[in-house]
């Protein structure tokens, strides 16, 4: 499996969730595309949260082995990261798990969910919000849903993808993208779902959004995007 990252390194969380990852044996390769802007004097970049901490070592290892990879893609989307790791992980044959930097991920947690997508033939699971501190399970089932966290579906912080899923629409730039990519995942026929064995916490939302006025006039125009591409989402 290969988790993809986007990160400007303002999110304290990062390095636990890497040496989460660094001790998942299903976890091949993670890419931390540092996003952070050129045109800000001082920003904060995600190469720069990484080096220092408790978690360091294990950071610092999984780097040098080469299944640690760092990215710079100075001033891209969210959207435009999610789509180099879905790519990348297509290409390898592989699934794509899409993670923000601001979650907190029990062990194997995102294993679990892997497992149900392999098992019962899912194109997209998300891992589960609703109860952030449950055991993490291989067999606790799952829920299918057909949209995302504002309809109680998936959680754009924290899924996994089959090899061969869409793209996001590189026009969004904030927001419904992860509506986007669940319209989308629909119309190719495919199945999404919640692995209920496969907990998350997301206990900051929007912590790099609400730092950022653009995000609110991008959350407006990607509204008008989403509403235009999709004036009837479907619901089944």
């Amino acid at each position: 499996m290969l988790v993809v990252i986007p990160s400007i390194g303002e999110s304290p969380y990062l390095p636990a969730l890497l040496r989460v990852l660094a001790d998942d044996p299903e976890v091949a390769r993670v890419l931390i595309v540092d996003n952070s802007p050129t045109n800000i004097l001082h920003c904060p970049s995600a190469s720069r949260a990484l080096e220092e901490g408790e978690h360091r070592p294990y950071i610092d290892a999984a780097l040098s082995s080469g299944r640690f990879v760092v990215k710079r893609n100075p001033n891209a989307t969210i959207y435009s990261t999610w789509n180099f790791g879905i790519s990348q992980a297509t290409d390898l044959g592989t699934e794509c798990a899409v993670l923000n930097d601001d979650i907190v991920l029990p062990p194997r947690s995102l294993s679990a969910a892997r497992h149900v997508m392999v098992t019962e033939g899912m194109t997209l699971v998300g891992l589960n919000y609703s109860e952030p501190h449950r055991e993490v399970s291989y067999d606790a089932g799952f829920r299918h849903v057909y949209g995302t966290y504002r309809t109680g579906g998936f959680g754009g912080f924290a899924f996994v993808l089959a090899p061969g899923a869409p793209l996001v629409d590189i026009r969004f730039q904030w927001w419904y993208g992860d509506d986007d990519l669940a319209e989308r995942v629909k119309l190719s026929g495919g199945r999404m779902a919640v692995a209920l064995g496969a907990p998350v916490d997301h206990p900051q939302p929007s912590l790099t959004g609400n730092a950022h006025p653009w995000t609110q006039v991008a959350a407006g125009e990607d509204t008008s995007l989403f509403r235009q591409l999709w004036p009837s989402p479907t619901t089944l």
